[in-house]
C-alpha cells in the first residue's frame, strides 16, 4: 500500500471542508499544552523548591481543576459560541499561568502556587472536543469517522512533541520558560481557533421553561 494510498482520505477531507487546515492546526496548537503543563509545573516547582512531592502536588492540582471545569466550558460553547468564550477563556489561562511562573520564581507563599495552578488549570477547556464539534458540523456521519481519526492521531503527536519540549526547554534553558511556552503556545492557538468564525458550529440555545440539569 503506498504513502499517497493511505493520506489520500485525509487529503480529500481538507478539501471537502473550507478551513479545515486553518481550525485543525489551531486546534493543535491550543491543546499541546496538554502534555507541557503537567511536566513544566513539575520541572518547575521542582526546581525551585527541591521537592518533588510539592511538585507532584501542585501538578495534580492543575490537572484536577482542569477536568473539573472543562466540561463547564464546553457547555458554555454550546450557548454561546466559540468564538465569544474562547477568548475570555484563554485570557485567563494567560493571565494566571504567568501568575503561576512569577509566584513560584519569587518564592511566594505555598498557598499561593496552589490558587494559581489550580485557576491555569480551570481555564483550559477541552480543545479537541471543540475541534471535533467543527468537524460534526461540517461533515455527514461517514466522513466524520475519517476526520475524527485524523484528530486522534493529532492528540497522539500533541503528546509526543510536548514532553520532549518541555524539558529540553526546562533543563537547557530555565524551568520558567518550558511551562511559559506551553502558555504562550496554548493562548495563540486558542484564540486563532476563536477567530475562525466561519467554520464554527452553531449554538445551541437552551429551551425557555427547559429543566436544568447540574
Amino acid at each position: 500500500m503506498s504513502a499517497r494510498t493511505v493520506f489520500s482520505p485525509y487529503v480529500q477531507l481538507f478539501r471537502a471542508v473550507p478551513g479545515a487546515r486553518a481550525f485543525s492546526f489551531a486546534g493543535w496548537l491550543a491543546r499541546l499544552p496538554m502534555p507541557i503543563l503537567g511536566l513544566g509545573a513539575v520541572l518547575l516547582v521542582a526546581g525551585e523548591s527541591g521537592s518533588y512531592g510539592l511538585a507532584g502536588t501542585v501538578a495534580g492540582t492543575l490537572a484536577l481543576t482542569g477536568s473539573l471545569l472543562s466540561p463547564l466550558w464546553a457547555r458554555a460553547m454550546d450557548r454561546r459560541g466559540q468564538g465569544v468564550v474562547l477568548p475570555i477563556v484563554f485570557t485567563g489561562y494567560l493571565v494566571a499561568g504567568a501568575g503561576f511562573v512569577a509566584v513560584v520564581v519569587l518564592d511566594a507563599p505555598i498557598w499561593s502556587w496552589f490558587l494559581l495552578a489550580g485557576l491555569t488549570g480551570a481555564c483550559g477547556p477541552n480543545i479537541g472536543a471543540l475541534v471535533r464539534a467543527r468537524w460534526a458540523h461540517a461533515l455527514d456521519s461517514e466522513r466524520r469517522q475519517t476526520a475524527f481519526a485524523f484528530e486522534s492521531v493529532v492528540d497522539e503527536v500533541v503528546f509526543v512533541v510536548g514532553p520532549p519540549l518541555v524539558t529540553f526547554l526546562a533543563t537547557l534553558i530555565n524551568p520558567p520558560v518550558g511551562f511559559l511556552t506551553g502558555i504562550v503556545i496554548g493562548f495563540a492557538g486558542g484564540l486563532w481557533l476563536s477567530r475562525l468564525r466561519a467554520t464554527e458550529p452553531p449554538v445551541q440555545r437552551a429551551e425557555e421553561g427547559a429543566p436544568r440539569a447540574r
